[in-house]
């Protein structure tokens, strides 16, 4: 099989990234746009509340680290859910609050914007739409614009371009309260448009290769657990997603302390897939390797996201080697593509997988996409 036969619009937007990604940042994050979306005073900033829902939680939780590596401040990324419900004013007063949505539409995010605000902090929507309803709740906005068009699929490239949006918000932050000086920033600049760029380009064809070349085995899982600590967790949050969103099989996401703790008991091996990220920088690197390493003594089929060194891993996963990052926190916010790719490729060899809603099909038909964008919203 030729696997360029099997490029859906998903993987398009996974292998495309380098050329997708460059009109997004240009037109999205210039330096004026970003000093635009901070307070008038960025010292008053004391911690950091990233948030959203699906695949912009999971950006949050991908790019939180960011905040607290560069500016030094308490970071977190959480759901829209607990951000709206279950923030005590403690946690919001000085912070500031970037609520992702590209539609801005997304009713528990509104909410999280007013009780944010309603309890002193500094809002920011980084949305693709400023007169939605989210854009115009909060304080500021920072647009997401040129933003391909990829009807009825998941959405990579979007997820791809908030990570990187929230990246360079960090800097700005980070270069607005002293943190670092005006030659660090302008190097962490650089160092992300490449990247996304230049750097992925030169090995995103041989992740391809090496993803399609597993599917054999990996499209017929029943089932897939993926697992990333840290800022990973992120990819790892974001790349479950795609299973049920594009073949409607099910998919866990943990971190891999909590899996050492109830994830090797699992049965039926030969029906799950296993798949990690693993930043070369993460703090628990060793952590992770020695998962690795017990999985496939377990007989488990395991696929790794890595921009560290091969040899650190089992010879019997299957490695898909990014760019070595420049900084700790931002192989996280790209770690997911080689995943999105392995949920990616099964609906693409075989279409009559395609998860029922896709077909919008019963309660999943586009009418009720009001459940998300009109349901109640409480400021308690």
């Amino acid at each position: 099989m030729n696997r360029l036969d099997y490029h859906s619009p998903m993987v398009q937007q996974a292998v495309e990234t380098p050329t997708m990604l460059p009109p997004i940042i240009e037109a999205s994050f210039s330096d004026e746009a970003l000093r635009a979306a901070l307070p008038a005073d960025p010292s008053s900033i004391k911690q950091v509340i990233l948030s959203g829902c699906g695949d912009s939680f999971a950006s949050g939780a991908a790019t939180y680290p960011a905040f607290a590596q560069l500016c030094q401040l308490p970071a977190q990324g959480i759901s829209a859910l607990y951000c709206g419900r279950y923030t005590t004013p403690a946690e919001l007063d000085g912070a500031l609050v970037i609520l992702n949505s590209i539609s801005g539409g997304v009713s528990r995010v509104v909410e999280s914007a007013r009780h944010a605000k309603a309890h002193g902090a500094f809002t920011v929507a980084l949305t693709g739409d400023p007169e939605s309803p989210l854009g115009k709740e909060c304080d500021s906005v920072l647009q997401l614009k040129d933003m391909p068009y990829m009807p009825g699929t998941p959405k990579v490239i979007a997820y791809t371009a908030s990570c990187v949006g929230q990246f360079y918000l960090a800097a700005k932050l980070a270069q607005a309260q002293g943190k670092i000086d005006d030659e660090e920033y302008q190097d962490i600049r650089h160092a992300l448009y490449r990247y996304g760029t230049s750097d992925l380009a030169e090995v995103i064809d041989e992740i391809d290769e090496t993803v399609f070349g597993c599917m054999d085995k990996w499209a017929k899982f029943d089932r897939y657990t993926m697992l990333g600590d840290g800022g990973d967790y992120g990819a790892a949050l974001f790349s479950g997603f795609k299973y049920p969103e594009s073949v409607g099989r099910m998919a866990n996401w943990d971190d891999t302390e909590n899996f050492n703790h109830v994830g090797y008991f699992h049965r039926e091996l030969d029906k799950i897939g296993t798949a990690m990220a693993i930043s070369a920088d993460s703090p628990t690197l060793q952590r992770a390797v020695k998962t690795a390493e017990t999985l496939c003594q377990l007989g488990r089929m395991v696929v790794i996201a890595t921009d560290a060194d091969r040899e650190l891993f089992p010879k019997e996963a299957v490695v898909c080697t990014m760019p070595k990052a420049s900084y700790p926190w931002m192989a996280a916010g790209f770690l997911h593509i080689p995943l999105s790719l392995l949920a990616s490729y099964p609906h693409a060899l075989e279409p009559d997988m395609l998860a029922p809603y896709r077909k919008k099909q019963g309660v999943w038909d586009n009418a009720n996409i009001s459940r998300l964008q009109d349901s109640h919203i409480e400021v308690l």
